[in-house]
Parts: structure tokens; C-alpha cells; sequence
């Protein structure tokens, strides 16, 4: 962005410009200036994470580039909206989406907003109004070859549409499918687990020499220990460690729960307290653990299930 600022000036903890204190300088128009690519980035990373995807580089830079305003068309000539035929599918599922924002959670709804996207894509690619009449046709179809979901995300997706659809149906929409017949073989993954002998291992690697995969080994080891999700031990603060417990709101139901410390893992918690251990990044993390694991010879046979 061509965007350029002295070391001094940034405060590297709420990553923006320092403004108190330096009203001399242009500060606070650099962060003006980041806001907007800041809350594209986090919004193509919602809507990836939604799905079960990471973005990659290329779309990373590609969002946070300058948007370019359009040039208006020219009022003789008005570009319509598309809308498919039948009576406002897409408008009424955009607006009941939005009518749920007081019970659900905004990653729930972000949920609601990639599946309503796949039906514009499935439109699009197809060829055929989505209306009342016609959902459904091809939609686990589209998201398995056109999107290249994983098994569980097209599960997910259905589900999102058939709670849609029974809603309508209540309330006098004209839809000609029956939701309960929308179904997906969903395949449960093989649970996958390591015995204590790997544990084991993994916790007496020699990683001295190797900070950033102790720093993994770390925060994968506090979750073996407590049982908390990857975001909330991401998330993990001293103020949520108590004596033997912990207690932490979930990133994920927002339920505040309280776990009990195991022996084990208290040296691991102490780095939180002191500031020693650093969050990572989902994807970042997996990287390292595959590492780890060929280390302490981890390397049963697993299946991507789609």
C-alpha cells in the first residue's frame, strides 16, 4: 500500500499507529488508512474458516489491495440487480439471517452468509433460477465439485438450508421440497487420538534448540491437558488461570466453564502467566505438528474424509 512509518510510532500490541502523543504527526490518518483492508482481511479469513478453508497468499493480497470505487452506469442504462424468478428467495433468506443476529452469535451468522453465497454461486454456475421451487437441486452436487467442501462442510451447509426452509414453510412460503429429505450420508471420522506413550515422547522431545516447535509442542500439550479447543488455548490469558483450575469463556458457545489443572500441565500454563508462550495461527500450528510428530515417530496411517 506503499505506506511507510517509524518503528518508534507503532504499537506492535493493538498493531496501529501510536496517535496520543504525536498529534504532530500523520498517525491517525495511517490508521484510517488500514481500517478498511484490516476488516476485509478478517472477513475473507471468517468466511474461509466458515467453510473449513484457509485462504491462501495470493487471495490474502488480493483483498487487502485498494478498492477501486466503480465508474456509475449511466442512468439511460441502470445495471439491475439479478434476482431469480419465484417469489425472493435470496432476499427472504437475507433477511432472515439478519433477523437472527439477537440469539445467534456473529460466527454463527457468518455461517449463515457462506451458505447463502454457495446458492448464489449454484445459480450462477448452473444456470437456473434458486428460488422456493427449486432448491436443492444440485446443491451437495455443487459444493463437492464446485467448491471441493470436505464431507462434514457440506453436512453443515445442508443443515443450515433445511433450518432456513422449515422456517419458511411455518410461515406460508411456497416451498415445493421437503426439508426433511434433504439429507447427507455424513461419514464420522475416526476419532483420532494418542496413546500416552506418544504423549510421552512428544513431551520429552529436547526442543531447546528449536524454540518456535516447543512454543507449538507447548500449545498443543495444554490441550491435550485440558481438553479446551485450539481457540480457546489460543486465546488463554493469566487472568483465566486460577491456583489448580482454569476458567475461560468459549470462543466458540461463549459458555464460561471451569476446567481442572492437571500436574502436567502447569509448567505450560506458568508460560502464559509470564508471557512466554505466543498464540499461534490454526494453520501455522498444524504445520509445526506434523514436524513434531515425525520427531517423536508419531506416523499412524490417517484418512481425509470428504
Amino acid at each position: 500500500m506503499g505506506i511507510s512509518i517509524p518503528p518508534k510510532h507503532w504499537d506492535k500490541e493493538d498493531q496501529k499507529a501510536l496517535t496520543r502523543g504525536y498529534s504532530h504527526t500523520s498517525n491517525g490518518k495511517i490508521n484510517d488508512t488500514l481500517k478498511d483492508p484490516r476488516e476485509r482481511l478478517l472477513k475473507c479469513y471468517d468466511d474461509h474458516r466458515a467453510v473449513g478453508t484457509f485462504p491462501s497468499l495470493a487471495t490474502l493480497k488480493a483483498v487487502a489491495e485498494p478498492v477501486q470505487a466503480a465508474p456509475e452506469p449511466a442512468p439511460e442504462q441502470p445495471i439491475p440487480e439479478p434476482e431469480p424468478a419465484g417469489p425472493g428467495f435470496f432476499t427472504t433468506f437475507a433477511t432472515w439471517i439478519e433477523s437472527k443476529a439477537l440469539t445467534q452469535s456473529p460466527n454463527t451468522l457468518r455461517t449463515y452468509r457462506t451458505s447463502l453465497r454457495h446458492l448464489r454461486d449454484l445459480q450462477q454456475a448452473e444456470g437456473y433460477a434458486v428460488d422456493f421451487a427449486t432448491v436443492g437441486n444440485g446443491f451437495a452436487r455443487h459444493l463437492l465439485t464446485k467448491r471441493n467442501l470436505v464431507d462434514s462442510a457440506v453436512h453443515k451447509n445442508l443443515f443450515r438450508l433445511k433450518h432456513f426452509l422449515t422456517w419458511a414453510i411455518n410461515n406460508g412460503f411456497p416451498v415445493v421440497a421437503d426439508p426433511k429429505k434433504f439429507g447427507w450420508q455424513l461419514r464420522e471420522q475416526d476419532i483420532l487420538t494418542l496413546t500416552r506413550a506418544e504423549v510421552q515422547r512428544l513431551s520429552d522431545l529436547d526442543l531447546s534448540a528449536r524454540p518456535a516447535l516447543d512454543n507449538a509442542r507447548a500449545l498443543f500439550l495444554i490441550g491435550v491437558y485440558t481438553g479446551l479447543r485450539f481457540s480457546d488455548v489460543a486465546a488463554l490469558r493469566p487472568e483465566h488461570i486460577q491456583a489448580d483450575r482454569l476458567r475461560v469463556t468459549t470462543q466458540k458457545t461463549r459458555l464460561t466453564v471451569t476446567v481442572p489443572v492437571r500436574p502436567e500441565a502447569r509448567p505450560l500454563l506458568a508460560r502464559v502467566s509470564e508471557g512466554t508462550l505466543r498464540p499461534l495461527a490454526n494453520q501455522k500450528l498444524n504445520g509445526h505438528l506434523k514436524e513434531l510428530a515425525r520427531l517423536a515417530e508419531i506416523d499412524a496411517p490417517t484418512e481425509r474424509v470428504r
